[in-house]
């Protein structure tokens, strides 16, 4: 199991950055259709904040880094407030 993730995960390294995210076109579509502001979402090898703007609204797409050592990621929500943390391994 271990060898064959790592397998992959070598093999995803090596593509280019625009193969691994998400398709532009289905998040904007999301965000109109669902009338959302935020997506968050688990890893696409690109996590951070990355800001739309949609029909004039502000909207912003969360991702969330892949959970293996080090960097087991989670989002912490409190009240409006969000902050990516790292879950002490």
């Amino acid at each position: 199991r271990l060898r064959v993730a790592g397998e992959a995960r070598t093999g995803s390294e090596k593509k280019p950055p625009t193969i691994l995210d998400v398709n532009d076109a289905a998040i904007r579509e999301a965000f109109v259709k669902y009338g959302v502001t935020r997506i968050i979402h688990g890893h696409t090898h690109r996590p951070a904040e990355h800001p739309y703007t949609i029909d004039g609204r502000t909207c912003e797409r969360i991702v969330l880094a892949d959970w293996r050592p080090p960097r087991f990621e989670y989002l912490s929500i409190e009240g409006k407030d969000l902050q990516r943390r790292i879950l002490a391994a």
